[in-house]
C-alpha cells in the first residue's frame, strides 16, 4: 500500500504555486510598472528644464523620449489607462507641435553644426519673425496593439499559355465570288504576362493577403501592372473598398510617378479616415515626391501628434527636415532618427551616414 503521503505531494505542491507565485510575479510586475513611471516622469522634468535653459534639441530629445514612455504605460498596463497618462502624452505632443512650428516659421534658430561643436548649443528667438500659435492637439491616439502576422504568399499556378489562333478556312477559288474577298475575322490578342488568376485571387483575398499578392505583381510585373489591377478592383467594390486596398493603390500609383492621381486619392481616403497612419503618412509620401518639404513635415507632425509610437514617421522627418536645409537641420534631423531608434524602429545605415552618428545600442 502506498504511503498517503506520498499521494497528497502533488497537490499540496498545486495548492503552493498557486497561492504564492501570482503573488510574486504581481510584485515583480508592479516594481517594473513603478520604474516605468519614475523614469518617464524623470525624463519629462529634464525636458522643462532643457527648455527653460533654451536647449532646444535636447528639450525636443526628452520630450519625444517621454512622450514614449507615458504611451507604453498606458498600452501595456491597464492599471495606466488614467487620465493623468493621458494629460502627460497631451503635454509633450503639445509642446513638440509648439517647437516644430517655432522652427518652421524661423522664429527659433537651431544653431549650425560647427556652432554646436563650439559650444553654442542653444537656439535662440529671432527679433524679426512671427509665429504663428501652434493649433492645440487633439489627444493622441495610441498605437495599437501590433497585427498578427501575414499570412504566406500562395503558390499561383503558373498561367497557361495563350492558344495560338487557327487560320480561317477559305472557300476554294473557283467558288469565291469575284466581287469581294473573304473577311478574316482578327485574331484575339495574347494575354499580358501577368497570370490572369491573380486577379480573382485579389478580389478574394483578406487585406493581409491582398498586401503580400500586391507586393509580388509589382516585383513580377511592376508598379505598373498592379495599378492596373487595383484600380479594376477598386471599381468593382465601390464604397465596399477597405482602408488597406485604398493606401495600398495610392502607394503604387506613387511608385508610378501618377502624382496628379494619387492626390485625388488621398482627398478620397481624407474623407472616410481622415486621422488614420496610413492616409497621414501617404500624404506625407506624395507632398514629398511633389518636392513640397514642408507639406511632407506637416502631415508627419500630425501623424506622430495623434500616434507617438510610429517609428518610420520619426525616420520620415529626419530625412525631411535634412533634405529642407543639410546644414541648418541636421542636427534636428538627428533628434528625429534617435528618436525612432528608441521606437524600435529598423536602423537605417544611409542616414546614420549623412547625418554623421555614432549610435550604441
Amino acid at each position: 500500500m502506498r504511503n498517503p503521503t506520498l499521494r497528497l505531494f502533488p497537490a499540496m505542491l498545486a495548492i503552493a504555486l498557486a497561492t504564492c507565485t501570482p503573488q510574486t510575479s504581481h510584485a515583480l510586475f508592479g516594481r517594473e510598472k513603478s520604474r516605468l513611471l519614475e523614469k518617464a516622469d524623470e525624463t519629462y522634468t529634464e525636458a522643462l528644464a532643457a527648455g527653460e535653459e533654451g536647449r532646444i534639441l535636447d528639450e525636443m530629445t526628452h520630450l519625444n523620449e517621454a512622450r514614449a514612455q507615458y504611451t507604453q504605460l498606458y498600452t501595456r498596463y491597464p492599471d495606466y489607462h488614467t487620465e493623468h497618462i493621458q494629460q502627460m502624452v497631451a503635454k509633450c505632443s503639445l509642446r513638440i507641435a509648439t517647437l516644430n512650428t517655432k522652427i518652421r516659421s524661423g522664429e527659433i534658430a537651431i544653431p549650425s553644426p560647427e556652432a554646436i561643436a563650439e559650444g553654442a548649443g542653444k537656439g535662440f528667438v529671432a527679433t524679426d519673425a512671427t509665429a504663428e500659435p501652434a493649433p492645440e492637439p487633439s489627444l493622441p491616439q495610441l498605437a495599437p496593439a501590433e497585427p498578427a502576422p501575414e499570412p504566406s504568399l500562395p503558390q499561383l499556378a503558373p498561367a497557361e499559355p495563350a492558344p495560338e489562333p487557327s487560320l480561317p478556312q477559305l472557300a476554294p477559288a473557283e467558288s469565291a465570288p469575284e466581287s469581294s474577298p473573304p473577311q478574316l475575322a482578327p485574331a484575339e490578342p495574347a494575354p499580358e504576362s501577368s497570370p490572369p488568376r491573380l486577379v480573382p485571387a485579389l478580389a478574394g483575398a483578406d487585406d493581409a493577403m491582398r498586401v503580400r499578392l500586391v507586393q509580388a505583381i509589382v516585383e513580377k510585373d511592376g508598379p505598373s501592372q498592379a495599378m492596373v489591377l487595383l484600380e479594376d478592383l477598386l471599381e468593382a467594390e465601390g464604397e465596399k473598398t477597405s482602408e488597406t486596398t485604398r493606401a495600398l493603390f495610392v502607394k503604387v500609383l506613387v511608385a508610378c510617378r501618377n502624382f496628379k492621381r494619387a492626390a485625388i486619392e488621398i482627398d478620397a481616403l481624407r474623407e472616410r479616415h481622415p486621422d488614420s497612419p496610413a492616409t497621414l503618412s501617404l500624404a506625407a509620401a506624395v507632398a514629398a515626391q511633389k518636392g513640397d518639404l514642408t507639406e511632407a513635415v506637416y502631415q508627419l507632425d500630425k501623424l506622430i501628434e495623434r500616434f507617438p509610437a510610429y517609428s518610420d514617421a520619426y525616420v520620415n522627418l529626419a530625412y525631411a527636415y535634412f533634405m529642407l536645409d543639410p546644414v541648418k537641420n541636421r542636427e534636428m534631423a538627428a533628434v528625429y532618427y534617435r528618436s525612432a531608434i528608441s521606437y524600435g524602429a529598423k536602423r537605417d545605415p544611409k542616414l546614420e551616414e549623412i547625418l554623421d552618428l555614432d549610435i550604441v545600442l
